[in-house]
């Protein structure tokens, strides 16, 4: 009988307890289960379970579970959306507009020379970076100096796509001039 819920109920609906003398547990599994929901609504169940999690993902199997889940379609998908309403939050403004102004300190030349291809593309001067394709068959999202940041080099751009942007700054992919 679970003294919760007044029922009497089979052994197999109890989970097991060596320190009980009839060797389960008091309560049925689906008060335990009630009770278990209900204490990680709180926040002191939140804190526990954020820090189980943290302890989980330290592990290396862990480690190699998350890396899976990162690149799978849903992890990138999910990674996505959580970057995207962070970016829209008032604290992603605001770290965006911090990292925007600690570059543009860092790195004026580059700065100036982004501002000038994007003030050419809005004045008409410049094609969109979108208008062309990237060497790998994919839309062009972004223009890439590729002869470096000088005065004389602003517009010695070329277009690619997001992927192939990523691969050129990580030294995995080079630009042939032809």
């Amino acid at each position: 009988c679970c003294p919760k819920c007044k029922q009497i109920l089979p052994t197999s609906q109890f989970y097991k307890d060596k320190l009980r003398l009839d060797g389960l547990r008091s309560w049925c599994k689906d008060c335990c289960a009630i009770s278990v929901k209900a204490y990680h609504q709180t926040e002191q169940g939140k804190a526990v379970s954020r820090k189980a999690a943290t302890n989980y993902r330290n592990t290396e199997q862990g480690k190699q579970k998350t890396t899976a889940w990162l690149k799978s379609e849903r992890g990138l998908a999910s990674n996505h959306r959580r970057s995207k309403k962070y970016g829209q939050s008032d604290h992603g403004k605001k770290r965006y507009r911090e990292r925007a102004a600690r570059s543009h300190k860092l790195f004026p030349m580059r700065a100036k020379a982004r501002q000038a291809v994007v003030n050419a593309v809005r004045s008409g001067k410049f094609l969109s970076a979108s208008t062309n394709t990237c060497n790998c068959g994919k839309q062009a999202q972004h223009w890439h100096h590729h002869n470096g940041y000088d005065e004389p080099h602003w517009f010695d751009v070329v277009s690619l796509c997001a992927s192939c942007h990523k691969l050129l700054h990580n030294g995995k992919m080079v630009i042939v001039d032809g």
